[in-house]
């Protein structure tokens, strides 16, 4: 053996012991890093999050229609035959006497009558009102003295499509009358009255 290689082996037998420990330790440490790479723990760190709680979410609340409230229906009332007719003139009230008339799928002739009596003064005005009230196309008024009533010599009083609205006959004792066409095709009707006038 050559003298190098005998100091070479002298020299790498005497390492310091300190040497060795403190090379010991510093392995100790590196071990205990690498186990310990998660949390304060040591337990392994999860690779997948944990996935959020899902909250369902409604959908817009259905609400069933409300029926819609029927509307009334009107109509002409159930008549048999024509309604009433009143004659007004100022304190001065009186149901007209029915004469003839065609009324949906009743009628009846008959002559000219002497009517429901009355006193008016003389010219006074007049309104006649159907109880119930129906549509008229139109109407007429006429009169004739109550002493002539065969003869039929009319004295026309006025006509129209509106109200029935005439001034009465002069003095003397008369048979008025007023004939309706009632309207949406219902008919026609007459009526009389027996009127004083003075």
């Amino acid at each position: 053996m050559s003298l190098y290689a005998s100091a070479r082996r002298r020299a790498g037998a005497r390492v310091p012991r300190a040497t060795r420990a403190a090379t010991a330790a510093f392995g100790l440490l590196l071990g205990a890093a690498a186990c310990s790479g998660s949390g304060p723990t040591g337990a392994p760190a999860s690779a997948t999050p944990s996935a959020a709680p899902v909250s369902a979410t409604p959908g817009p609340s259905i609400t069933a229609p409300t029926p819609a409230a029927a509307s009334p229906v009107t109509s002409e009332p159930a008549l048999i035959e024509p309604p009433d007719a009143e004659l007004q003139s100022g304190a001065v009230v009186g149901i007209g006497a029915l004469g003839s008339f065609s009324f949906r799928e009743t009628g009846q002739s008959a002559p000219w009558l002497a009517g429901t009596p009355i006193a008016l003064p003389e010219a006074a005005p007049i309104e006649v009102d159907l109880d119930p009230a129906l549509p008229v196309d139109s109407w007429t008024a006429a009169a004739v003295p109550s002493t002539k009533l065969q003869e039929i010599a009319a004295v026309s009083l006025g006509e129209g499509t509106g109200p029935i609205r005439f001034d009465g006959p002069a003095a003397g004792s008369w048979s008025v009358m007023v004939a309706v066409r009632f309207g949406d095709g219902l008919g026609s009707a007459s009526y009389f009255w027996a009127v004083t006038a003075e």
